[in-house]
C-alpha cells in the first residue's frame, strides 16, 4: 500500500494465512530460496552489498558468500533482499520465459478491477513501469521477487499512467489477439492475388548545374568517381544504386553528355 515497503525474510508465511492465495510459482516453495545462505552477499557496506546484488549479473553472483568468506576489503552481509537462487536458476524467475507463455484471463487469476493489486507493475523506475505496463510486467503479489533482476515492483502505477490496470490491459491484449487471429484466418481463406510490379517513374529533369548530376553509385567514393556511366547516376540517392553500392555526391563525374549503353542485338 502507499507509504509501505515490502520486506523479505519475515517470520510470516502466506501459506499459513487464511484466504491468501500463493502463486503456483512461489519462490518460497524452493528449498534453495528458503536457505538463509541464499541471501548472503559481500560488500563494502550493507548498501553496497544490496545495490550490487540487486543489479544482477556476474559481479552479483561473485559476491555471494554462503561460507561468510569475501575478498579483501569486503564484508559478508546476511538477509539481503537478493537471492543467489534467483540470479542463477532461470526457473526461479517467473518472467524469464514470459514470451513462451500463452496468457489468458483465467490463468492470470485477475484481482478485482480498480483494486490496489491491479496496479502493481515491474520496472527499473516508477516512470518506466508506468510507460511499459502490460500483462507481462504485472507483479500480482506486489513483491520485487516477481520482477527481473534489477527491477522493482511498484504500487499505484496508475497514478502515473491511468491505463496501467491489469484487467483493462488483459481485455485489450485479448481483444487485439482475437482481431489478429481473425485477420490471419481471413487472409488464409482469400485466394492469392498476383501482384504486378509497377514501373519506376522517370526522374524529373534536373537543372544543368544541379549538384545531383554529380551523384554516382560506387562501392566507395573512388569507385564512383572512376566509373562515370549513366547507369550509375543516382539523382534520388541510394535507392538508384544496386544493393552492394551507395550513392556518393560531388564526384568528378557529370551526367551531362552521358548516354546509356546500347541494348544488345537480338
Amino acid at each position: 500500500m502507499p507509504g509501505h515497503t515490502c520486506f523479505a525474510n519475515t517470520p510470516c508465511d502466506a501459506r499459513e494465512i487464511e484466504d491468501i492465495s500463493v502463486p503456483t510459482y512461489s519462490l518460497s516453495l524452493h528449498p534453495e530460496y528458503r536457505d538463509p545462505t541464499d541471501k548472503m552477499f559481500c560488500g563494502v557496506d550493507y548498501a553496497d552489498a544490496s545495490s550490487t546484488c540487486q543489479a544482477g549479473g556476474d559481479e552479483a553472483m561473485e559476491r555471494h558468500c554462503p561460507d561468510m568468506k569475501c575478498p579483501d576489503g569486503l564484508v559478508c552481509f546476511i538477509e539481503l533482499p537478493c537471492s543467489y537462487f534467483v540470479l542463477t536458476d532461470p526457473l526461479a524467475n517467473p518472467l524469464s520465459n514470459i514470451d513462451e507463455i500463452e496468457i489468458t484471463e483465467e490463468e492470470l487469476d485477475l484481482p478485482k478491477p480498480g483494486s490496489l493489486e491491479s496496479n502493481y507493475f515491474c520496472g527499473a523506475t516508477f516512470q518506466q513501469a508506468a510507460a511499459s505496463c502490460s500483462s507481462q510486467t504485472w507483479c500480482r503479489t506486489g513483491t520485487s521477487q516477481e520482477c527481473p533482476n534489477g527491477e522493482t515492483c511498484f504500487v499505484s502505477v496508475d497514478i502515473e499512467n491511468s491505463e496501467c490496470e491489469i484487467n483493462a490491459i488483459v481485455k485489450k491484449e485479448y481483444g487485439i489477439a482475437k482481431e489478429e487471429a481473425a485477420a490471419a484466418a481471413l487472409a488464409a481463406d482469400r485466394p492469392a492475388v498476383p501482384t504486378v510490379p509497377t514501373i519506376k517513374p522517370t526522374n524529373m529533369p534536373l537543372a544543368p548545374n544541379s549538384p545531383k548530376k554529380k551523384s554516382f553509385c560506387g562501392i566507395d567514393w573512388e569507385d564512383a568517381n572512376d566509373h562515370c556511366v549513366l547507369d550509375r547516376h543516382c539523382p534520388n540517392g541510394n535507392e538508384d544504386c544496386p544493393e552492394d553500392m551507395k550513392c556518393f555526391e560531388y564526384t568528378n563525374c557529370h551526367a551531362n553528355g552521358l548516354t546509356y549503353m546500347p541494348t544488345k542485338s537480338p
